[in-house]
């Protein structure tokens, strides 16, 4: 038998993430020369629908990734340097104009036929060194959080050499926030009166939650108080609770949970005055009215803040310990491969003075250095998200849970200007993680303009972009703010910074990633199960109810013995596919085991006949031997006895 036992593919067995999904289809066409194709069929079927959900593209999914400049103005030490030398210039709202300067290098490169000395640049929208932050938190981020409220996800990240104003425009200063407290006190402000209290519904891994008991959510509070307070240990915030408690509940406190949470606002109330009043409340008042949200949703936001530094996860907001050094975090996956970061802290946030309180926290544990151009730069990638849990109903139904991210990347800058060792470190990591992000966007770009050739997208190679790749590949949107510093002496980063952008802003929004699941209504209606006659009502009196709508829509409307049928009927359904799965697998295994069985047979009957051969050709090999060896045997004998018993000699006469 000339052909052995087959081994599946190895890329079915391995733990990297197919990204793209002609990669998927060509893995499973391999398998199939494995397994015989009557059950090829019966697993298509299974997976038809899903795919077809998950790989056709949306009709409004043709927009492009937002991709906006902001130009910081020139410092005085600046001017005085001559660094201004009408290098960098808005030609209208949407484009820039670089001219190379006499001692850069893209000049001294154009004096030698390479390259060009001027180039030009569009943009969603270009901002000058006049806009404020209230202007440009306006006219970009405000619509942005805006979906974020109502259910999206969204991405926002800057990019830019160093010193070019980018941790400036995410965080501003206490009178001039940044589109960071300018979101955060957007959302606090539309969200006014219709906020969850209490810290019981936490959110975990990617896009998923956890009930907490009691005692984790006093737990919970008295981490968030250890951060506000920074020197008062946990231990003194957990004497302090027990003694409410005890207090409370001598003075007839029916419940002792309600009483511990008393007690932590006392304590909140009174430390947070001495420490929160140097907290300046233009930020908090944005310019923009509030968004209107429906009003039978509640609320609950939480919030974390970590980094990349040297490609290491870093988590900003740890409660403070006596430990010197700092737990690394790890990047995990959740069952259904979505990134997140393990044992990352979430802190549930009441208002945003809170927020902004735990920001400069996390600011003080960030990495800080340092450069050549830049004497307080941040030497890592930073993280600041903003978890939105959007409850409805009496049992805290969860229909949604949109988050908003914030990332302040790090600058890139010339590795031969560092002059030590650790800051060349920081340089060679950072620009190693952007340019993965750069080949992330262009392979992704690539493969949407030619669909028929996918490349492999190198989410894997960065943690930074393995954080991003659910914004990327339709688990949400991204937007980037290129930051430009207007100097001569940075031209050459500037140019590479918009050239990388430029790239970026010809990139489209993924298509939003669709469960394999019908929707609600169309799932009763299929089952014969009785909607609520509101839901009827509703159903006939506006039949042009987009799908996305009437998926919104859906729990909302149905009452509490729908849900439960509903319940019910998916129970069975799903006991009934893992029948089929069952039986399929069974089917799979008997036909793997009856070729097994076939193949050992031939191989047992092909043995059996090179094992007869084999010994038909050492007979007649032994055969000629034997006989060999008769004849010099009797040869030999003959001539011994021709030497031991010589003939006579004649007689003479």
């Amino acid at each position: 038998m000339s052909q052995g036992i087959l081994s599946p593919p190895a890329g079915l067995l391995s733990d990297e993430e197919v990204v793209v999904s002609p990669m998927f289809e060509s893995t499973a066409a391999d398998l199939g020369s494995v397994v015989r194709k009557d059950l090829i069929t019966d697993c298509s079927v299974i997976s038809t629908s899903l795919e077809d959900k998950q790989q056709v593209p949306s009709e409004d999914s043709t927009e492009k990734v937002k991709v906006y400049l902001r130009v910081r103005p020139l410092l005085p030490s600046e001017l005085e340097r001559q660094e201004d030398q009408d290098c960098v210039r808005i030609e209208n709202v949407e484009t820039l104009v670089l001219q190379a300067p006499k001692d850069s290098f893209a000049q001294k490169s154009s004096e030698r036929g390479i390259g060009q000395a001027t180039h030009r640049f569009t943009f969603s929208q270009i901002f000058g060194p006049e806009v404020g932050q209230a202007s440009f938190f306006n006219l970009t981020v405000k619509e942005m959080v805006k979906d974020v409220l109502k259910g999206q996800n969204w991405l926002i990240y800057t990019y830019g050499v160093t010193n070019s104003g980018k941790t400036h425009t995410i965080q501003g200063t206490i009178k001039d926030g940044g589109i960071l407290p300018r979101s955060l006190a957007l959302i606090f402000n539309s969200l006014q009166g219709q906020l969850h209290a209490t810290p019981d519904l936490k959110p975990i891994f990617s896009n998923e939650v956890i009930w907490l008991d009691s005692k984790q959510i006093r737990q919970e509070e008295i981490k968030k108080l250890a951060l506000l307070n920074g020197g008062l240990q946990e231990e003194e915030l957990s004497t302090s609770l027990k003694r409410s408690v005890y207090i409370e509940g001598r003075m007839g406190t029916s419940s002792s949970f309600d009483s511990g949470i008393a007690g932590l606002s006392s304590i909140s109330q009174m430390t947070s005055s001495s420490q929160l009043d140097e907290m300046s409340h233009r930020w908090a008042q944005p310019d923009t009215a509030p968004v209107s949200v429906p009003a039978d949703i509640r609320f609950s936001i939480w919030i974390s803040f970590f980094e990349i530094y040297n490609e290491l996860l870093y988590d900003l907001l740890e409660p403070p310990s006596q430990q010197r050094k700092r737990q690394t975090l790890r990047l995990c996956e959740d069952q259904n491969g979505n990134p997140y970061v393990k044992d990352l802290n979430w802190v549930h946030v009441q208002d945003a003075e809170e927020a902004w309180k735990l920001l400069k926290v996390g600011r003080k544990n960030q990495s800080f250095a340092s450069t050549h151009l830049n004497q307080n730069s941040s030497r890592s990638h930073s993280i600041f998200s903003i978890r939105i849990l959007h409850l409805q109903g009496e049992g805290d139904i969860i229909p949604k849970i949109s988050e908003l991210s914030l990332c302040d990347l790090a600058g890139s800058e010339r590795c031969k200007d560092q002059k030590s060792g650790e800051r060349l470190k920081e340089a060679g990591n950072i620009n190693t993680s952007l340019h993965t992000l750069g080949r992330c966007i262009a392979a992704l770009r690539q493969n949407q303009q030619n669909r028929s050739k996918q490349n492999l997208v190198p989410f894997r190679d960065s943690k930074l972009t393995r954080v991003f790749q659910g914004f990327f590949t339709g688990r949400g949107r991204s937007c980037m703010i290129v930051n430009v510093n207007p100097c001569a002496s940075t031209y050459d980063e500037t140019l590479h910074v918009a050239k990388f952008s430029a790239i970026a802003s010809q990139l489209v929004h993924a298509p939003p990633v669709q469960l394999g699941f019908p929707l609600l209504h169309s799932f009763i209606k299929e089952h014969s199960l009785r909607a609520s006659p509101s839901l009827e009502t509703g159903v006939k009196t506006d039949p042009g109810l987009d799908e996305d709508t009437e998926n919104e829509a859906d729990i909302s409307m149905y009452g509490k013995e729908e849900l439960l049928q509903v319940v019910e009927a998916m129970k069975a359904l799903l006991c009934k596919e893992r029948q089929e799965k069952l039986q399929l697998e069974i089917q799979l295994r008997d036909e793997i085991c009856n070729e097994m069985v076939e193949q050992m047979q031939q191989r047992e009957q092909w043995c059996s006949e090179h094992l007869d051969t084999q010994k038909e050709l050492l007979e007649e090999m032994y055969e000629e031997k034997l006989k060999i060896l008769k004849e010099s045997l009797t040869s030999f004998y003959q001539e011994e006895l021709q030497v031991s018993c010589p003939e006579p000699a004649p007689a003479s006469y």
